[in-house]
Parts: structure tokens; C-alpha cells; sequence
């Protein structure tokens, strides 16, 4: 399998320190573990608060979701599922890109289609 972002650097339209530099973007702009975990009724404002308290006391710092599960606030099936919500909700690659200059709509548009059309 292929990445659509290794994709489009083979086709030569963008560069890999574009890729890098979206990817980034796309990630900062996830919501946060535990944002997902209030919204979905998860985990209550104090919860989360402790979380963040606690991992501000670990090194090496612990994963939000860890801490959670340790601190008894989610289960492993609930941190899937608030991590499979917080990924169904990330900003789509493409859009980054166009966002930031480095590929225009239409391009990006028409090499998308392209890509899901093939299998890669």
C-alpha cells in the first residue's frame, strides 16, 4: 500500500519536506485525546483534568490514553474507540496541502481520484 502524500511526491508535484511539513499540520490540528473522550461522554471535565495533571508529573511522560486506562477513567475499548473518532475527524491530507500552497484544488482533486482508482 501507498500513501496518497508518498504519491504525489513519486508524480513529482510536491516535495517530501511538504509532506513532512502537512503531516505536522494535520496532526496539531487533531483534537486532543481527552476533548474526544468529554465529547463522547467518556470521561467528565475532572477526569481529564487529572489525566493532564498526572502526566505533567510523569518522565518520561505517559500517553493521555495510558494514564486514562491506569487512573481507571476508560477501558482499552473505549481509548479505541475515542481514538478511532479522533481519526475519523482528522483534516484530510489533500486539504493541508492546498491549504498551505503546496498543490492546487484541482490538482490535488484529479490526482486524488486518480490514486483511489488504482490500487497502489
Amino acid at each position: 500500500m501507498i500513501y496518497f502524500g508518498y504519491y504525489l511526491v513519486e508524480r513529482g508535484l510536491i516535495t517530501t519536506a511538504q509532506v513532512i511539513e502537512a503531516l505536522d499540520m494535520q496532526r496539531r490540528s487533531q483534537r486532543p485525546v481527552g476533548e474526544v473522550a468529554r465529547s463522547l461522554g467518556l470521561m467528565s471535565d475532572e477526569q481529564v483534568l487529572t489525566v493532564l495533571d498526572r502526566q505533567g508529573q510523569e518522565t518520561p511522560r505517559k500517553p493521555f490514553g495510558q494514564l486514562a486506562i491506569e487512573l481507571g477513567f476508560v477501558t482499552q475499548e473505549q481509548l479505541i474507540t475515542i481514538i478511532e473518532n479522533q481519526a475519523a475527524h482528522r483534516r484530510p491530507l489533500g486539504e493541508v496541502l492546498v491549504e498551505m500552497g503546496a498543490i492546487d484544488h484541482a490538482t490535488m482533486e484529479r490526482e486524488l481520484q486518480t490514486f483511489l482508482n488504482h490500487s497502489y
